[in-house]
Parts: C-alpha cells; sequence; structure tokens
C-alpha cells in the first residue's frame, strides 16, 4: 500500500510537470509566432548567450536557476550593478546587436526620445495599453521602455495565465522605466522562474540586453 502511494504521488508530480511543460511551450510558441520569425531568432540567440554567461560568471552556483538568483540579487543590492570583470562574448554580441538594430527589434522594446513610436496591437478587455507618449514632450536623446511595443503586446497577449508575466505586464505598461533594483527585487518576490522561457527573455530584456550594449560602448564598438 506505501509504494503504492509513492507511485500515485510520483505519477501526480510527472503530470503537473510535464503540463506546465506543455503550458510553458504553448506560451513560448505564441510568443514567437506574435514577434516574428527573425525577432524570435534573436531572442532564442540571446538567451543561449545568457546561458552561457550565467555559467561563466556564476560557477560557483550548482545551476541556472541558481545562478540567475545569483545575479538578481547582485543588481537589488548594489547601485552601480556592472561588473567590468564579467566575462562577455564581445564579438557575439556585436553581431547579435548589430541584428537586433537591424530589423527594428530594440526600437519595440526600448527607443530614444528623439525616435517615432507607434501602438502595437489593439488593447482588449483585460490589458489596456497605458502610458502611451507624447512625443512633443521627449525629443532628446534619453532611453524609454516602450509601453505601446511589440515586446509587451506580445507579453499580454501570450502570457495571460502566468502571474509573473501578467504583474510584470501591467507595472511595465503602467509606468515605463523601472530603476534595476526595483526590476530584480519584483522578479525576485514573484519567483521567476529560469526554466520558464518567457520569463528567460525579460531577465534579457531588463539586463542583459545592458550588458551587452554597454559592452560595446566601453569597447567603442558599433552595432549599427
Amino acid at each position: 500500500m506505501k509504494y503504492l502511494i509513492i507511485i500515485i504521488l510520483l505519477f501526480g508530480l510527472f503530470s503537473c510537470n510535464n503540463a506546465t511543460t506543455i503550458r510553458q511551450n504553448e506560451e513560448l510558441s505564441c510568443f514567437n509566432d506574435t514577434i516574428g520569425v527573425k525577432e524570435a531568432m534573436i531572442f532564442e540567440a540571446m538567451t543561449e548567450s545568457f546561458d552561457q554567461f550565467l555559467r561563466l560568471n556564476f560557477s560557483n552556483q550548482s545551476n541556472q536557476q541558481d545562478r540567475m538568483v545569483a545575479f538578481l540579487k547582485h543588481i537589488q543590492k548594489v547601485d552601480n550593478w556592472y561588473n567590468p570583470n564579467w566575462i562577455v562574448d564581445t564579438e557575439q554580441n556585436q553581431k547579435l546587436l548589430t541584428k537586433f538594430e537591424a530589423i527594428g527589434l530594440r526600437k519595440e522594446i526600448r527607443y530614444y526620445g528623439y525616435e517615432e513610436v507607434e501602438l502595437f496591437g489593439e488593447p482588449d478587455e483585460e490589458y489596456q495599453f497605458g502610458g502611451i507618449p507624447k512625443m512633443d514632450d521627449c525629443k532628446d536623446s534619453s532611453s524609454h521602455f516602450n509601453q505601446i511595443g511589440l515586446f509587451l503586446y506580445a507579453l499580454s497577449t501570450c502570457g495571460s495565465s502566468d502571474s509573473l508575466i501578467k504583474a510584470y505586464f501591467r507595472v511595465r505598461n503602467g509606468v515605463g522605466n523601472i530603476e534595476y533594483q526595483s526590476l530584480a527585487g519584483g522578479l525576485l518576490e514573484k519567483n521567476i522562474r529560469y526554466d520558464h522561457p518567457i520569463h528567460r527573455r525579460i531577465l534579457i530584456v531588463d539586463f542583459y540586453l545592458d550588458i551587452m550594449y554597454g559592452d560595446l560602448e566601453r569597447k567603442s564598438l558599433k552595432y549599427r
């Protein structure tokens, strides 16, 4: 009887994990279909680059989840969080960011005040886009998170069953720019999971892109 109970519990756990994996894969497929083939390929390549970054720079942790948590806790505690001693693949960063800029994906995530942005998609009953920028008020070189761009639209379309994605969308859509420490703390509080493919893409947008751009800028290398 004891072994039967153990088997039933293990089967239930396996079924639950399998259902979660299927849901996450469906969300990723929806996300990729929404943003487009070229855009999805760039995100996938950046995900692989971020995987390598965590392994190289947080190797004292035993798995990617723990490495991600250590990375976010570092950002949460340190004002000037970029570590110039981090190991990065500069050549790969340059290639990825050149493509990222060329297909216009950067502007769908973050734009400069002198750039025009347009509402992507239509809001629905649950997700009401706010924070549409008034271009006359921000024509400068400062960077702004795109509250009405393709990235957030894809999250609103494909992540409605995930509590972290829903919360992230609502905060980002409502306020736009958020300081790094608050972002890192919020993601940790919401129990971000590295094995969730869209969670990894949020990490890339919020932190890893800045590491990639910063690496090239410090070395005076062009990406567009």
